[in-house]
């Protein structure tokens, strides 16, 4: 009895494991995440929601980690307010091998204020995903970015 149910748990957690592998999926390319990124901030009615949906899928710990992505994505919300966002700057590019990807971006609002997305991309056994979403505002960060310590 004992056997049968260790058996039942382990298939339980084995099934949990494959449906939140299961659940990541990989960006086909780093310019067609962008554009989906972009399409959310700008053309989506619901942009922050939009943005969440995105980064979850295809970031490892999206699902065990959906609370952190959604404050990230809130930042953008609090930092937005009633403007909209019109434009996805990249501005920094920084390859390591053909393993991690690192883009700077400018987010630019209807206002003219500007974030900062930081994200770095990891490629590994020829799968591309997520390894690091960030967003700023602050001051701090655009004078590292303006003097390439970023």
């Amino acid at each position: 009895m004992k056997h049968k149910n260790i058996t039942i748990i382990i298939a339980i957690y084995l099934a949990a494991i494959a449906s939140s592998a299961s659940a990541l999926e990989p960006i086909a390319s780093i310019p067609q995440f962008e554009k989906g990124m972009e399409a959310c901030l700008k053309e989506d009615k619901a942009p922050i929601a939009c943005l969440n949906t995105l980064l979850k899928k295809h970031h490892p710990q999206g699902e065990s980690n959906s609370s952190e992505l959604e404050g990230l994505t809130n930042l953008v919300k609090q930092w937005l307010g009633g403007e909209s966002a019109v434009a996805l700057h990249l501005v920094k590019s920084v390859d390591f091998g053909k393993v991690i990807f690192r883009r700077i971006y400018l987010i630019e609002d209807s206002a003219g204020k500007l974030m900062i997305a930081n994200i770095t991309y990891e490629k590994t056994k020829g799968i591309l995903h997520l390894r690091d979403v960030q967003f700023t505002n602050h001051s701090a960060s655009f004078d590292k970015l303006f003097d390439n310590e970023i």
